[in-house]
């Protein structure tokens, strides 16, 4: 896709969904701001990604970034976009006016627990290879990051490839990814806002820590929503990007 980037239009918002996840999904959430002349939301399919790790696709993700020659880009991540957002930033900040991370892990510190992440999501990929689609989901669903609050997007099996799926979890798992803590302690620019719902304890945590330690990073806190903020709750959501875009 090329971009006019000579019309009235001021800041690309590139949107990365999460796992088991279309780029579509942007459009329930980011609402009045698909309608604002000053933005133009981009949202990106990670399942064309060939990297073959983190730094990887971010290096050839801010390299499509840069081609299109805008000056203010933004980039929105949730989940494991948010992840991959991340080290978008750390690869190259000085491609990227600003960044918002949403329910995003910047890492595992702990070895061994790293290792039994991988463990863990190489586990599920084998089991979206062969095992029911309604099913797995159901599975999927229960875990306690979600807050048994049920999923407010449809996930048809046929819009998805369950290989693809079962390398992201693999490729892709937090089990392959080093603590960025150190890193984003260290980044003078561009500015983070890091997002996460009231009710989901564990990404709150992080969200207090990031913006503690790192200069860059601001946190809020989104009522009524757990891990999956920008659709359990999408006014107050579009509402807090949007007053982060209005820096620029």
């Amino acid at each position: 896709m090329s971009l006019n980037t000579n019309n009235p239009v001021s800041i690309l918002l590139w949107c990365l969904h999460g796992n088991l996840q279309q780029s579509r999904v942007w459009e329930m959430a980011l609402g009045g701001l698909w309608n604002d002349p000053a933005i133009t939301i981009i949202p990106v399919s990670l399942w064309s990604i060939t990297a073959s790790d983190f730094w990887e696709w971010a290096q050839q993700f801010c390299e499509r970034v840069a081609a299109e020659g805008a000056t203010h880009n933004v980039i929105l991540g949730y989940s494991l976009g948010g992840r991959l957002a991340l080290h978008a930033v750390l690869s190259k900040p000085e491609l990227w006016q600003g960044a918002i991370a949403t329910s995003a892990s910047p890492g595992i510190p702990n070895i061994q627990d790293r290792r039994a992440c991988l463990q863990r999501d190489q586990g599920w990929g084998q089991r979206f290879l062969t095992e029911p689609w309604q099913a797995l989901l159901t599975d999927w669903d229960r875990l306690p990051v979600f807050n048994d609050i049920p999923c407010p997007l449809h996930r048809e099996e046929h819009h998805f490839s369950r290989p693809q799926i079962a390398r992201f979890f693999d490729v892709y798992s937090q089990g392959r990814q080093e603590d960025l803590l150190p890193q984003l302690k260290g980044l003078t620019m561009p500015p983070i806002l890091y997002v996460s719902g009231q009710l989901d304890a564990k990404y709150g945590e992080i969200g207090r820590r990031l913006a503690r330690d790192c200069s860059v990073v601001e946190w809020v806190e989104i009522a009524n929503a757990g891990h999956r903020v920008p659709w359990e709750n999408p006014q107050p959501f579009t509402q807090t990007v949007q007053r982060f875009l209005r820096q620029w």
